[in-house]
């Protein structure tokens, strides 16, 4: 089926970014996107898929300065 999950982020993970991922937009700490797909299996990818995308915002931001 058709599912619109929608995005929301405190602090430094950009939820944009992540939307954008998945074809979607919006702003830094709301966002979402629509996909195809089975309800109970998205449930089990998108989170994966995220903690992912988040890993890698925080390796372009590098190290915090001390």
């Amino acid at each position: 089926g058709l599912n619109s999950p929608f995005l929301r982020s405190k602090g430094a993970a950009n939820a944009a970014f992540i939307a954008e991922y998945f074809e979607g937009g919006g702003h830094l700490h709301a966002s979402g996107f629509t996909i195809h797909g089975n309800y109970e299996n998205l449930l089990k990818e998108i989170p994966k898929t995220v903690d992912n995308l988040i890993m890698v915002q925080a390796r372009k931001k590098g190290p915090k300065p001390k």
